[in-house]
């Protein structure tokens, strides 16, 4: 691997590049590469087990020597993605190939981040630094356009027996565009609505512990219901505990009262236009001491209102299980443009790990507002480059 590397580093094009990644085995990764004249390249890298006759979402039985290894792959039999001229390549933790052999995994983030970075690099012919940085802030969600599309049929079909709230609050849930800014009241309704159709669809199948177990991994549950809201007649939208037999439409209206009820008792208000996402949806960075309540205000970074959601690429997952605090945010930003000298880049808080240090949360507006900090990266600092300190090793 080291050798790899070594030869990435000095390769003239991607295809020595290319060349030299074939020596590389793990662990197995994507590499992207890009060139002067816009061509860019993406590879998949590495090897993994080949097994024969097993099942590889199961355990296998140590005991019975069919089940072991026989041999490994090399991805690069996958083969590479290569774009001329002004190209583009992008990642969001999705599924590089089509599903299939051989077997990689299940652990893939939603479609809807890289759908959404693939529309914008559409829109963005030439990609300058602010658009990376409009980019990275963005909170469109793909799937909850596609989300709310399938559900208003089935929500519209009991429309004669919802209330006055119940009725406002579709009303602007049929207004929505998808994006979930802190200041969208129909986001907060598509956010507790989607979490209740998740509990109501499969806890009953699974018990409350497994259910929790399943939805430890955010993505699990989110794909899932995305692929089943085109099986209005799925048994699983069937509950297991009555002797009727449901469906989605039966199953979406349940969640859509549900949610409606909550955010009323949330926010303490019958009116929906004051349901803001900011305030049901926020993001808290702890210390390890802030878990003392005596010691959390001074320890911890938080909260802050934010948007977003595992389906954005702004991502501010937030669990199934124990919503709707975000778990999991960018834990730093950088934008490089390779023709520039300069690198820009941003952190949650700021570059000290000392509460009581100045630099502990100096950098939490900017990344909060979508700002970032100019770091010089020429080999010559120009005249905006401040030196702080020297560190010299034994003094």
């Amino acid at each position: 691997e080291v050798g790899a590397l070594h030869r990435v580093n000095i390769a003239s094009n991607y295809l020595d590049a290319v060349d030299a990644l074939s020596t590389w085995n793990v662990p197995a990764m994507n590499f992207h590469i890009a060139q002067r004249d816009g061509t860019v390249a993406s590879i998949v890298a590495g090897v993994i087990p080949h097994r024969v006759g097993v099942d590889p979402l199961l355990p296998s039985p140590s005991w019975d020597a069919t089940a072991g290894w026989n041999g490994l792959i090399h991805l690069k039999a996958l083969g590479t993605v290569v774009k001329r001229g002004h190209g583009s390549v992008a990642s969001a933790n999705n599924r590089p190939v089509a599903s299939g052999t051989p077997f990689i995994s299940t652990i893939f983030e939603p479609s809807s981040r890289i759908e959404r970075i693939t529309e914008l690099l559409g829109v963005y012919k030439d990609m300058s630094v602010r658009d990376a940085q409009v980019m990275q802030q963005d909170v469109t969600s793909l799937f909850a356009v596609r989300f709310t599309q399938q559900i208003i049929p089935h929500l519209d079909r009991a429309s004669k027996q919802y209330s006055d709230v119940e009725k406002r609050a579709l009303a602007l849930m049929k207004k929505w565009d998808g994006q979930l800014t802190t200041v969208d009241p129909a986001a907060s309704l598509h956010a507790v609505l989607l979490q209740r159709l998740i509990w109501n669809t499969f806890e009953d199948e699974l018990g409350t512990q497994l259910f929790y177990d399943w939805v430890f991994i955010g993505s699990n549950p989110v794909k899932r219901i995305e692929e089943l809201l085109v099986e209005p007649q799925h048994r699983l939208f069937d509950n297991v505990r009555t002797k009727a037999r449901e469906n989605l439409t039966w199953m979406v209206v349940k969640s859509f009262h549900e949610a409606v009820a909550h955010l009323q008792d949330t926010f303490d208000s019958n009116e929906p236009s004051t349901w803001l996402y900011g305030k049901l949806h926020g993001v808290t960075f702890p210390h390890l001491f802030g878990a003392h309540p005596l010691m959390r205000p001074v320890m911890n970074a938080g909260p802050y209102e934010v948007g977003g959601s595992t389906t954005t690429i702004f991502n501010t997952e937030w669990a199934i299980h124990k919503p709707y605090e975000a778990i999991v945010t960018a834990s730093g930003r950088v934008i490089s443009d390779l023709a520039d000298s300069v690198q820009y880049t941003v952190l949650p808080g700021g570059v000290s790990g000392q509460p009581l240090d100045a630099h502990y949360t100096d950098q939490m507006q900017l990344w909060l507002k979508g700002g970032y900090v100019r770091v010089p990266c020429s080999r010559r600092p120009d005249i905006t480059f401040r030196l702080y300190e020297i560190l010299v090793p034994g003094s």
